[in-house]
């Protein structure tokens, strides 16, 4: 986990029975966007046993368009509590965009492991909308997988009617 920014240098090591092989290193830079970078910002609701807690006590997430270096991200990002300086936790880079997008909404709620979906148009399409759903807890891909043990779930939880 990078914490703070600034520039690292990664390689991976993998130790065997025949030896300890190395990777050639990578060198990346972590930065904190300044905040006209941010295009827009769309907060993400909390959801179960956290967002019962006290304010200062909860963590934040946001889904972030983010404009670096003439490129534009769509970025799912979590913020720790107050209590803990509200710094970065955990960042994730969804997609990148042509262009800033319009119409950026994004439905559901992290805390209890479900998934968010968020929808937008690019301004190169006037009538065509994309969308992404994501793992509320990570931002990656949410996958079919995922919606079968959520499906199950609900199913035990006594959430989700049985087909007929």
């Amino acid at each position: 986990m990078l914490w703070d920014p600034g520039i690292y240098t990664l390689a991976a090591k993998l130790k065997t029975s025949e030896g300890l092989i190395t990777s050639p290193s990578i060198k990346l830079q972590f930065i904190e966007p300044k905040p006209d970078a941010i295009l827009e910002s769309r907060p993400v609701t909390l959801e179960g046993r956290q967002a019962k807690w006290p304010e200062t006590k909860r963590a934040k997430a946001v889904v972030q368009q983010i404009k670096i270096e003439g490129r534009t991200w769509l970025i799912y990002r979590r913020f720790g509590s107050a209590e803990e300086r509200g710094i970065v936790t955990y960042s994730y880079r969804i997609c990148e965009l042509p262009g800033k997008a319009l119409e950026l909404k994004v439905e559901g709620a992290f805390g209890d492991h479900n998934p968010l979906t968020i929808t937008y148009r690019e301004a190169s399409y006037s009538k065509f909308t994309t969308t992404h759903v994501i793992n509320s807890v990570d931002g990656r891909p949410w996958t079919a997988e995922e919606e079968k043990q959520r499906q199950e779930k609900l199913k035990r939880d006594g959430k989700l009617p049985e087909k007929k």
